[in-house]
């Protein structure tokens, strides 16, 4: 919204004393046997991880003009707030379609065009199926029938929490520029009240290669808080030859910079 030129974005989750799970525990939160199992008809739980991610963000054009080496574009994001609910860790289904619907009308972006979606998905059964629910019924009022893959890293490297959305991030981004779409772990059985061969979705378990298409890649990323607070974020695949081709520079081309530094002593 032009306050600053660029931000650092970050997130970190350490675990650093036993009060933090039993606060977890005792809202019946925390995977019982301590196994992540998504969109699973055997799901308990979340499992906790720790971890922390930090990202650079400025606008694209600023970007191109310095050279900088642009990992993906933002095409869009929203928030919102669950508000009032009965317990903590409660969903809600119209709100999250009410986000989808913000940010694909903010992003100009529709539904068709996404070639990925990564999960907000925590292990819990109720809240991984009402997503499941809300973004088919998103994306079939949209009109799209094509089958997307859908995932999320949480099954690999459990719940980081308040670094949660930055490991979501960071997987997606990588999936962009690497050109592929890695599997999470799916050890058991889909949930039966999912119904995912009736959505326009499919569980990745699988490796496999981005289809060539003429248009960038595009992901979908949820993330949810138990609190209540949730966004949605799309990003775009970008082709950093078209720096050199636009602006005739190199990354790390740029001028030398005088910075004024301060110490207690000469040494």
């Amino acid at each position: 919204n032009g306050e600053c030129d660029a931000a650092i974005v970050g997130g970190i989750n350490l675990i650093s004393h036993p009060y933090h799970l039993d606060a977890l525990r005792s809202q019946n939160i925390l995977s019982t046997d301590g196994m992540v199992r998504l969109f699973s008809d055997q799901s308990t739980g979340l499992v906790c991880g720790e971890g922390a991610g930090a990202i650079l963000i400025t606008k694209l054009d600023t970007a191109r003009h310095n050279g900088d080496y642009i990992q993906a574009v933002v095409k869009g994001t929203a928030i919102s707030n669950y508000g009032k609910t009965k317990r903590y860790g409660m969903v809600s289904l119209q709100k999250q379609k009410e986000l989808l619907k913000e940010l694909f009308r903010k992003s100009s972006v529709k539904p068709d065009s996404i070639n990925y979606i990564e999960a907000a998905a925590s292990g819990l059964a109720i809240a991984d199926s009402t997503e499941i629910k809300a973004l088919a019924e998103v994306f079939e009022e949209s009109g799209s029938s094509e089958k997307i893959g859908i995932g999320s890293i949480k099954a690999n490297i459990g719940h980081l929490e308040s670094a949660s959305f930055l490991s979501q991030l960071c997987k997606a981004v990588l999936q962009l520029q690497k050109g592929v779409i890695v599997p999470m772990i799916q050890n058991s059985t889909v949930n039966p009240f999912i119904h995912i061969e009736k959505t326009p979705f499919y569980l990745v378990k699988d490796q496999y290669e981005w289809k060539k298409e003429n248009s960038p890649a595009r992901i979908l990323i949820n993330s949810f808080g138990a609190s209540g607070s949730i966004g949605s974020t799309i990003i775009e695949q970008y082709d950093n030859s078209i720096i050199n081709k636009a602006e005739n520079i190199k990354p790390g081309n740029t001028k030398p910079i005088l910075i004024g530094l301060s110490a207690n002593s000469p040494d």
